[in-house]
C-alpha cells in the first residue's frame, strides 16, 4: 500500500525474538540495565565489567602517582 503523502511503501514487519546470553563477567542487573538502554549486546560484552567493593578502585586508579586505597 502506497502512502500518497510522501510516496513511501508500507512494509509489514514481523517481530522476532533472539535469546542473548549474559557474559559471566557482568552481573545480571548490570546486563539488563544496559540492554534496557538499547545498547548492542556485543558492545556491552566488550566494554562492561561488574565490580563491587574496593575492586572498583583498581579500575579507577591505574596511574603510578595514585596512592593505593
Amino acid at each position: 500500500m502506497k502512502n500518497s503523502n510522501c510516496g513511501l511503501q508500507q512494509i509489514e514487519v514481523t517481530e522476532r525474538f533472539e535469546i542473548i546470553s549474559r557474559p559471566s563477567h557482568i552481573e545480571a542487573t548490570h546486563w539488563n540495565e544496559w540492554l534496557a538502554s538499547a545498547v548492542d549486546p556485543g558492545i556491552i560484552e566488550l566494554n562492561v565489567i561488574s565490580v563491587s567493593g574496593t575492586a572498583a578502585y583498581d579500575y579507577l586508579f591505574y596511574g603510578q602517582n595514585v596512592p593505593p586505597p
